[in-house]
């Protein structure tokens, strides 16, 4: 999947979560809706974090930074924005214009933050990781170019040399 391919897929699935939840808010039962997205989103992360560790053990806790922006931006806003509309669904009948106003505004801010967030979550995750992954496979190479160079004698005095 190419760069673009990867800003288009999260901003689809975040704008559409977002949506959702917005939409949600203007219903009686839209607290729980809300509430039941948060639940899967949070399972779903994590899930995905445990799913690479537990394959790729200690050598794939790189695999982990690209979570970074999701976990300290995109998350903490979800929730801020879920437990808003889930006041706003609960209240709403009891609710001004101005106040619903103020609620509109505030998704579309939101909005705007998620959006920023996650080009910047497809943008870093791609470019960090293709970074990383030339690193990491560099290293790896290097090490292993170590050990041959050792294994074959050239290393320590000979003291290692096969006999």
């Amino acid at each position: 999947m190419n760069l673009w391919g990867i800003v288009r897929s999260s901003l689809l699935s975040n704008s559409i979560l977002l949506l959702i939840i917005f939409i949600s808010s203007y219903f009686n039962l839209g607290y729980f809706i809300s509430l039941l997205l948060c639940v899967r989103k949070g399972f779903v992360d994590g899930f995905t974090i445990s799913a690479i560790s537990i394959v790729y053990g200690l050598n794939g806790t790189h695999l982990y930074i690209p979570y970074i922006p999701q976990a300290f931006i995109i998350m903490p806003l979800l929730c801020l924005f879920i437990s808003v509309s889930a006041v706003f669904s609960k209240n709403r009948k009891y609710i001004d214009k101005k106040t619903k106003i103020i609620y509109i505004i505030f998704s579309v801010i939101v909005f705007t933050i998620f959006c920023v967030s996650c080009i910047l979550e497809g943008f870093l995750t791609t470019t960090f990781a293709k970074w990383l992954s030339l690193k990491v496979t560099s290293a790896k190479r290097t090490l292993r170019q170590l050990k041959n160079w050792i294994m074959r004698g050239r290393g320590c005095g000979g003291f290692l040399k096969k006999r």
